[in-house]
């Protein structure tokens, strides 16, 4: 059986990352990191997930698989472009994407409310719970 430990060390080493580079996208210093792949403990085991992209029950159970062609957006997600957003989206999707970007664009340069971008946001997670 792997240990989260274990389980931290291999996806970081798929991803083909140094422990330096997942410790800052943690954030944690890098001695914290090889301290945690060595016991497999942390107070940070929801951050350390997120930041290679999976679930934190995927890394507890070690079954997961970093495919290479989902890489680019598994990692550093609060820096993804608006193309990597719109990706794999039909034309429907980027339509509405796009027009809740632009209405909380203006929202935030007017000083206004966001209600309508969150109502939105609401509308467009109900229609894909139906499909």
């Amino acid at each position: 059986m792997n240990t989260i430990g274990q389980n931290i060390k291999r996806a970081r080493t798929e991803l083909g990352w140094s422990q330096q580079t997942l410790a800052d996208r943690v954030p944690m210093s890098q001695p914290a990191l090889h301290k945690l792949e060595q016991t497999g403990r942390t107070t940070k085991l929801v951050e350390v997930a997120r930041a290679i992209g999976i679930t934190v029950d995927e890394l507890q159970s070690g079954q997961f698989s970093l495919e290479k062609s989902a890489l680019p957006r598994r990692q550093n997600r609060e820096h993804m472009t608006s193309e990597d957003v719109l990706e794999g989206l039909d034309d429907a999707g980027r339509a509405v994407i796009q027009a809740l970007a632009a209405e909380m664009k203006a929202a935030l340069a007017g000083g206004g409310s966001t209600n309508g971008f969150v109502a939105g946001v609401r509308a467009l997670v109900a229609g894909m719970k139906q499909k």
